[in-house]
């Protein structure tokens, strides 16, 4: 009777292999469908494209010379992985995007394979399907530096905890902590976790450790600084950051941000379920206080307090933050600590099967997609057939690609809200002159139209640029409807000077 049982067992959990495994291979090909489609498919796409651009002439980023209209938020490494392949391959948005996407699918291979048993199993596929999906939720498939990031940011936390902490592999840790700064700033989290896990090798391992680690953060701080004069105004301190961070949040922010976390958690059910498990596991085979030996449940419980205040009170905080900090720790702490017979219950199985459709088709928003290149490329023939165009965030792609001078690659408005800052003052001293590049910004480009210098302007509804165009000049001779997968239908508007 038991071997008929095991058979039948053994033979649902085939059944849920090929399914799990249909469904993984279902929706890599409908993101690769998306990811190929060589127009914008999100609205600030030219921002992480911008630096790129700048290399490609020649041009140092993260300049005077470069701000605002190449404004980069994010951080120059992902721009120095691209910048051979757009060299070989042509300025393309796909070579961006599939870039992106490889190292998504690497971080996926490093958190389930890398120093584990090469088996593939329903636990594997899962896993496999929630990061997948998580890693995919809307602007994530477009030019971003986000697969990069999680990649950096997943390697860090698995070489460390399963080469048990050695120094060996410590300077390697320390050396992709700092590439992980260098791509985004918040992926430097990393290196904390990490520095968690090291408690348990005792203090002096730790403090050691940060201390070396620090003394060679502060060296490439100075040294990125003198390269890049720019970069930490653009990058830490983005959009104008105050740095005074209040010690008081509203009631309202956190209300937002435990909604964020619950709608994220809603989404890694799965992954969720089996951590509750392995806590119920320890438990129930009289291992409970071996649960707080466990440098991994730390490491979790510091990311999902991070993730609720400062992090998570961002608006859309579940699409970046969560899906790229949380869900990566989440996963291997399942890896780590799920047992074998956890993994081959039957039970459990059909219990993940329920979790993962319910996160698919409840809580997972899947990316509409329009075909429509026909409009795009009508888009494209204006800019092409104009000698001096002023276009808006989502045309600034087309703009780079087509190597013309860009007025807005996706950020760059976002400095109109610039103003100096005390912290910024005394670190850098460049506050008041990025007040008047600004200032001479929006000089120049109201200027530019009163005068009638452009022969094209393409922009759409509620641009800051609308308020700016004389149509005693400037008359509409078309409108394009065209759609963002990942944002939304946009009309936009192509006016001449007469």
């Amino acid at each position: 009777m038991s071997k008929i049982v095991n058979y039948s067992n053994k033979t649902f959990s085939k059944i849920l292999e090929v399914l799990f495994l249909l469904a993984l291979c279902a929706f890599v090909v409908y993101y690769w469908y998306i990811i190929l489609k060589p127009y914008p498919i999100e609205f600030r796409e030219g921002h992480s494209m911008s630096s790129t651009t700048l290399l490609l002439n020649g041009v140092k980023p993260f300049t005077l010379d470069t701000y605002p209209e190449y404004y980069n938020s994010y951080g120059i490494l992902f721009n120095l992985v691209v910048l051979p392949f757009v060299y070989l391959f042509g300025n393309s948005i796909v070579v961006y995007r599939v870039i992106n996407e490889l190292f998504y699918i690497g971080a996926i291979l490093m958190i389930l394979l890398y120093r584990r048993e090469k088996k593939v199993d329903v636990i594997t596929l899962v896993l496999s399907l929630n990061l997948y999906l998580f890693f995919h939720l809307n602007t994530n498939v477009s030019v971003r530096p986000d697969g990069l990031g999680v990649f950096l940011y997943s390697s860090v936390i698995v070489m460390a905890l399963r080469n048990d902490f050695s120094w060996k592999y410590m300077i390697l840790v320390g050396i992709m902590s700092l590439l992980a700064f260098y791509t985004k700033t918040y992926y430097f989290l990393c290196w904390y976790l990490v520095s968690l896990g090291l408690l348990f090798k005792g203090c002096k391992k730790m403090l050691l450790s940060n201390v070396l680690f620090h003394v060679l953060f502060f060296i490439s701080l100075l040294v990125v600084n003198k390269i890049f004069p720019l970069y930490f105004y653009e990058t830490v301190f983005a959009y104008g950051f105050s740095g005074d961070i209040s010690s008081d949040v509203s009631d309202g922010y956190l209300t937002y941000s435990i909604s964020q976390m619950l709608r994220s958690l809603k989404i890694v059910l799965p992954m969720l379920i089996l951590a509750v498990i392995i806590c119920l596991r320890f438990v129930a085979n009289g291992r409970f206080f071996d649960l707080f030996k466990n440098p991994m449940l730390y490491m979790l419980l510091a990311v999902l307090i991070i993730l609720v205040y400062p992090l998570g009170t961002n608006d859309g905080a579940y699409l970046t933050y969560h899906a790229q900090l949380m869900a990566p720790v989440f996963a291997i702490f399942v890896v780590e600590n799920l047992d074998s017979t956890s993994r081959n219950s039957v039970a459990l199985q059909m219990l993940l099967l329920v979790t993962v459709l319910y996160a698919i088709i409840f809580k997972i928003p899947i990316m509409k997609e329009c075909d429509n290149s026909k409009e795009w490329n009508k888009l494209t023939a204006y800019i092409e057939n104009s000698d001096n165009v002023l276009c808006s965030e989502p045309l600034s792609p087309i703009l780079q690609i087509e190597n013309r001078p860009v007025f807005d690659d996706g950020v760059s408005s976002f400095v109109y809200s610039f103003k100096p800052q005390s912290i910024t003052t005394k670190l850098f001293g460049l506050d008041s002159c990025l007040v008047e590049k600004r200032n001479r910004y929006i000089s120049d480009v109201k200027s530019g139209i009163k005068n009638g210098e452009y022969d094209l302007i393409i922009t759409h509804d509620g641009r800051i640029v609308d308020k700016y165009i004389d149509y005693d000049i400037y008359k509409a001779i078309d409108s394009v409807d065209v759609y963002l997968p990942c944002n939304w239908p946009l009309k936009v508007y192509v006016y001449a000077s007469n």
